[in-house]
């Protein structure tokens, strides 16, 4: 668990996604001068295999639907990961599986993460997936109708209340820089940029 006085800051993250993404108070410069590797304060398990990843970011997006926007590269990405995990099944989403697919990088001893994996997936699935607020952009053609963008915000929402939620015993006290980095993290896209290296 993150340090208390950091907590309410992290809490954002999964409070308002949007939020945390869209928010641009520092510079790109300023973000890679407060940021460090994520890994140096929370010693966190990938949620998804390297494998995985290769294979969805080699994958060619699909092709073009005249008269409608085209696809985004990450949505792609995310829903082939979700599918490839089998997440995704036939086009409806399984929490259960959700849940179980996360946790494969996780040891079996560390049950501590196993059960913040299951509470983000869940709540995340409720968040971002149960609510298909993507329907309506594609409806007004705002949207590709091809890698519906609700796969992402899912590992986008997952990613960022695993971490938050990050255990005691794997949360880097010694450094300093990690106070900050949480702080930085609702004032810079370090994180959704860096979203296929969780």
């Amino acid at each position: 668990m993150l340090p208390c006085s950091l907590v309410v800051v992290a809490v954002i993250i999964s409070c308002n996604l949007s939020v945390a993404v869209n928010d641009t108070r520092y510079s790109e410069s300023s973000c890679l001068q407060r940021l460090v590797n994520y890994r140096e304060c929370c010693s966190m398990p990938r949620l998804l295999p390297e494998q995985v990843i290769e294979t969805c970011r080699a994958r060619p997006l699909p092709t073009a639907i005249p008269g409608v926007p085209d696809p985004l590269p990450e949505n792609c990405i995310a829903e082939c990961a979700l599918n490839e995990t089998g997440i995704l099944f036939n086009g409806q989403f399984r929490v259960e599986q959700a849940v179980k697919a996360l946790s494969t990088q996780v040891p079996n001893d560390t049950l501590t993460w196993q059960h913040v994996i299951e509470v983000a997936s869940k709540k995340c699935y409720m968040i971002t997936v149960a609510d298909t607020f993507y329907l309506r952009d594609v409806a007004k053609n705002l949207i590709s109708p091809q890698c519906i963008p609700s796969s992402f915000r899912f590992l986008q929402c997952t990613f960022s209340i695993v971490y938050r939620d990050c255990p005691d015993i794997y949360w880097n006290y010694q450094n300093d820089r990690c106070g900050q980095f949480v702080v930085a993290l609702n004032n810079c896209y370090y994180l959704f940029r860096h979203i296929w290296d969780i």
